[in-house]
């Protein structure tokens, strides 16, 4: 069996990537050191929203240009809770650190 030849430009170094030679004259690509993944872009934040985290809700009461009030909720449909504010930035990356995803819209 013939051993498999990597074939790497200079050019594509800095992508992390490789070639290798399937057959006589075809190259596949072939990553490596790179997790590729197939989920879907998390939707831009909205009013109304309601994002599902591990054990609570987080609603989306009003979206400004750089800040956001929310709602952090034990029970989703929760009445008479304190409404926080924050920057968008800092509530885009505490749901992606808590793997939150988007439940429904009000």
């Amino acid at each position: 069996m013939k051993p498999t030849t990597f074939v790497r430009p200079h050019c594509m170094a800095a992508l992390n990537c490789c070639f290798r030679l399937v057959g006589s004259c075809q190259l596949e690509k072939a990553f490596y050191g790179i997790e590729m993944k197939s989920k879907m872009p998390r939707p831009p934040l909205a009013k109304g929203q309601i994002w599902k985290i591990d054990n609570a809700y987080i609603q989306i009461v009003e979206l400004g240009k750089t800040l956001i009030q929310y709602k952090m909720l034990r029970q989703q449909g929760q009445k008479a809770v304190k409404t926080h504010m924050t920057g968008i930035g800092t509530l885009e990356t505490y749901l992606k650190t808590n793997a939150a995803r988007l439940v429904d819209g009000l």
